[in-house]
This record gives structure tokens, sequence and C-alpha cells, in this order.
């Protein structure tokens, strides 16, 4: 009876960790401007496949650079948006007027370590794969 409580709290204890792993590694900031639109996107619960950051250019010209923009671009949607950032991918905002997203907030990307990135990378593939079973 001892061993099977024992068991018990042991796969109770390694299901707790590996949550908390998890839950700690899907709020890893993005580490790239399209990870922090796809996640903006799916805060307003619109399509996010496929973003691609577009013609991205200083404004009003690359010597008195002011803001930054770009276009943003879905896969299969017919959608595009504006990307407006303070400096290259820093304090953005984007614009879809598909989506009723008007200058709304865009994660700041994060330099994080790569290896911690990586590492976030495969566990997102990994659930993948698991809720592929179910």
């Amino acid at each position: 009876m001892r061993r099977r409580l024992f068991t018990l709290l042991a796969l109770l204890l390694i299901g707790s960790t590996g949550l908390g792993v998890r839950n700690a590694l899907l709020v890893l900031p993005p580490t790239t401007i399209e990870q922090a639109v796809t996640a903006t996107l799916i805060r307003a619960e619109a399509p996010n496949a496929g973003v691609r950051i577009e013609n991205g250019h200083c404004v009003p010209a690359q010597e008195t650079c002011l803001s930054y923009i770009a276009d943003v671009v879905l896969r299969g949607e017919h959608a595009t948006g504006r990307l407006a950032c303070v400096a290259p991918w820093h304090r953005c905002t984007l614009t879809m007027a598909e989506f009723g997203l008007r200058a709304a907030p865009v994660p700041e990307v994060s330099q994080l370590n790569p290896w911690i990135a990586r590492i976030g990378e495969l566990f997102e593939q990994v659930i993948v794969w698991a809720r592929g079973l179910l």
C-alpha cells in the first residue's frame, strides 16, 4: 500500500512539474516580429496562419527616420495590414481593418538566448504532436 501511495505521489509531482515547465515556456516573449504579430492576432481571435512581414522601411526617409512601418500579409487570407513601430520592431502597433484591429499593441520582441527559444519551439512541437494523438 505504501509503495502505491509513493508511486502515486511521485507521478503527481512529475506531472505538476511538467505543467509548470509547460506554462513557463508558453508565456515566453516572442523572439521574432512574426511571432509577436501572431500573438496579437490570436488575442483578437483573428486568422493568424503564415504571418509575413514585408516592405519594412523608415518614414519619412532613411536619413530622417521617425518611425518604422511594414506590411503584414497572411497566408491563405486576402488580408493585409500595417505594422507601425517607433524603432524597428519596438513599441509596435498593428492595424488590420478586416479584423477590427486599429493600432492594437504588439508584444515586444525579446532577445532570448537561442537555446531557450529552441527549447520553447521543441516543446510547442511536442504539444502539437501529442494533440494529434488524441
